[in-house]
């Protein structure tokens, strides 16, 4: 079961977070980790969640996305990330494996129930964490439970989240419950 670790992060301080950015792949490779989304443009797409630089990062297991996050390379990186910026970081188990080819994801905040109906709706896209609990390693995050859906493309996400089919789905799954949902580019 593959592990996920997903960062909202805000930048205060560029030029020191560039020495971060320029540490962390290695960090990540030695624990067989892969960027998934790094940066970029992201849309909210529902909700109030207006997050910073999202990264999202595939290990081969939650215990090496633990041990990378815990291991001396990334802990000295983290400290340098501390001064130059703000954020959330969670470590969720995973549910499938991440294609990964320049694909969209869309991330689900929301409250800790059961999500299976939504992603069997989740037509044209791959269910990589389904209403995972969340480790919070960092600071906080817009729900109790995350879903990451992966799709080809942001058109695909686009008309799963506004479905009829999704839309039926969470209702009789989540009720009136709010979600928050962003949608982002993988690298």
């Amino acid at each position: 079961m593959p592990g996920y670790v997903i960062a909202d992060v805000t930048v205060t301080d560029p030029e020191t977070y560039a020495g971060y950015r320029a540490l962390t792949p290695d960090t990540i490779a030695a624990f067989d980790g892969r960027f998934l989304v790094r940066g970029g443009e992201h849309e909210v797409i529902e909700g109030p969640w207006t997050p910073g630089r999202l990264v999202l990062l595939q290990f081969d297991s939650p215990a090496r996305a633990a041990a990378w996050y815990e291991s001396p390379a990334y802990v000295e990186a983290r400290a340098i990330r501390h001064q130059a910026s703000t954020g959330n970081v969670v470590l969720l188990d995973g549910d499938g494996d991440a294609r990964g080819e320049r694909s969209v994801y869309l991330v689900v905040c929301h409250a800790a129930v059961d999500l299976e109906l939504v992603v069997a709706a989740a037509d044209g896209g791959r269910v990589l964490v389904a209403g995972g609990t969340l480790e919070i390693r960092e600071g906080g995050w817009p729900g109790e439970s995350v879903s990451v859906l992966e799709f080809d493309s942001a058109a695909k996400a686009r008309a799963w989240i506004r479905s009829d089919d999704s839309r039926r789905a969470r209702a009789q799954v989540i009720g009136l419950a709010p979600i928050e949902a962003v949608l982002v580019e993988g690298v």
